[in-house]
């Protein structure tokens, strides 16, 4: 009789230890997705950094040769300026 006894202890505890083991199998499983998950974000978001600053060197590069065609069209006009006002004070002398 205590025989039967200790076996249904016995097998009442492998139970708990049984679904103990299945709860942290589930936990462990759902830390897993959840890092599944924060990795393709963190991926995704790199993505659109990287997408980001290629727009952003583009974007600047443009701007610079804009810069370049505005000097170098300030520098003819300031040339011919420079060439009229020659002329001019030619003219008055």
């Amino acid at each position: 009789m205590q025989n039967t006894q200790d076996l249904l202890i016995e097998n009442q505890l492998l139970k708990k230890v049984a679904l103990r083991n299945k709860v942290v199998l589930l936990v462990l499983l759902v830390l897993m997705v959840c890092s599944t998950v924060f990795a393709y974000t963190q991926r995704l978001e790199a993505q659109q950094q990287k997408s980001f600053s290629e727009e952003l060197m583009h974007k600047a590069q443009e701007a610079q040769n804009q810069a370049a065609v505005h000097a170098a069209l300030a520098s003819q006009v300031e040339q011919m300026c420079n060439q009229k006002l020659i002329e001019c004070e030619m003219r008055n002398k």
